[in-house]
C-alpha cells in the first residue's frame, strides 16, 4: 500500500510538481525507519548524559568534577540540538512520484535539496534495488542516489520508478534521451572500441560504435569490473565481446553503427 492519497499531499509538493513540470503527484514515500533509529541513537546518548550529569552533582563538591560537569553539559546541549535538526531534516526526506519524473526532497541545515528526474533521464536500478542512476545537468552526466531500506514501502517505490522507466522504453524515448551522442569525429578513442568517437574521457559518454559507455577505465585496470560500472563488465570483456559480435552487449546492435572515416 503506497501513500497515495491526495491528502496526503503537502502543498509544498504539489508547488514543487508544479514548479518542475513534472504534472500531477501520484505516491510519496517518507523514511520512517530513519526517524526510528535516530531517535534511539538520540535518547540512549541523552539517557547516559543525564545518568553522568547526575552522578556528578551528587558528589559536586570535588572540585576536579566540575570541569568534566561542564563538558557533560556542553556534549548534551549539543546532542539536543543537533539531534533537533537532524531529525526536522529526516521528517521531511521523501521521494515524491509524479505524472512525467520523481523529486528527492532532503532538508538540509538552513535549506532544502531538492533532486528532480524526469523519467526519460532515468538510466537504471541497480539489481538489488538500492541505487538510482539517472542523467543530469542537462544529460551531460550521471547522478544517483539512494534507495535504501529505511524508506516505507520500498518495493512499491522501486517497483513504480522502474514502470516507468519501462513505459518510455517501450515508445522508443528512453534510450534516445538517456544517452546523448557525440558529435561524429570526437576527439578521443573510444578504450572498447578504438575508433575517435569520444568528445571527453571519462565523461560517460556512448560509444556511437560499440555502445561502451565511457566511466574511466583504461588498459592498465581493463580486466577490473567496477560494481558501479554502468557496463557492468570489465573493459577486457567489452572488448572481447565487441570482436565477437560488434558491440560490447548483443541487445546494443540496434544502437550502434559502422565508424565513419573521420573516426578511424
Amino acid at each position: 500500500m503506497t501513500i497515495a492519497a491526495t491528502s496526503t499531499f503537502s502543498e509544498e509538493d504539489h508547488q514543487l510538481s508544479a514548479a518542475n513540470q513534472l504534472g500531477t503527484p501520484l505516491s510519496v514515500y517518507i523514511k520512517p525507519g530513519s526517524k526510528r533509529d535516530l531517535l534511539i541513537t538520540i535518547l540512549t546518548e541523552v539517557i547516559t548524559g543525564i545518568i553522568l550529569l547526575s552522578s556528578l552533582l551528587n558528589d559536586i563538591s570535588r572540585i576536579y568534577h566540575i570541569p568534566l560537569l561542564w563538558k557533560v553539559l556542553y556534549s548534551l546541549f549539543f546532542t539536543c540540538l543537533f539531534g533537533y535538526l537532524i531529525m526536522r531534516q529526516e521528517q521531511e526526506r521523501r521521494v515524491i512520484i509524479c505524472e512525467h519524473g520523481l523529486l528527492e526532497i532532503i532538508r538540509m541545515i538552513g535549506r532544502k535539496s531538492i533532486k528532480v528526474v524526469l523519467w526519460q533521464d532515468v538510466v537504471e536500478v541497480s539489481a538489488a534495488g538500492t541505487l538510482l542512476t539517472y542523467r543530469a545537468d542537462g544529460r551531460k552526466k550521471f547522478a544517483s542516489f539512494m534507495l535504501d531500506d529505511k524508506y516505507q514501502y520500498r518495493g512499491e517505490l522501486i517497483a513504480s520508478i522502474a514502470e516507468h522507466k519501462q513505459q518510455f522504453g517501450h515508445a522508443g524515448i528512453l534510450r534516445e534521451l538517456t544517452f546523448p551522442k557525440p558529435e561524429d569525429g570526437g576527439k578521443y578513442r573510444c578504450p572498447c572500441c578504438g575508433f575517435r568517437t569520444l568528445n571527453e574521457r571519462g565523461e560517460y559518454e556512448i560509444c556511437v560504435v560499440c555502445y561502451w559507455q565511457d566511466d574511466g577505465q583504461r588498459d592498465v585496470d581493463a580486466n577490473i569490473n567496477r560494481s558501479l560500472s554502468p557496463n557492468h563488465m570489465s573493459l577486457a570483456l567489452a572488448r572481447e565481446n565487441y570482436h565477437k559480435f560488434g558491440a560490447i552487449h548483443k541487445n546494443a546492435l540496434a544502437s550502434v553503427r559502422p565508424p565513419l572515416p573521420e573516426e578511424l
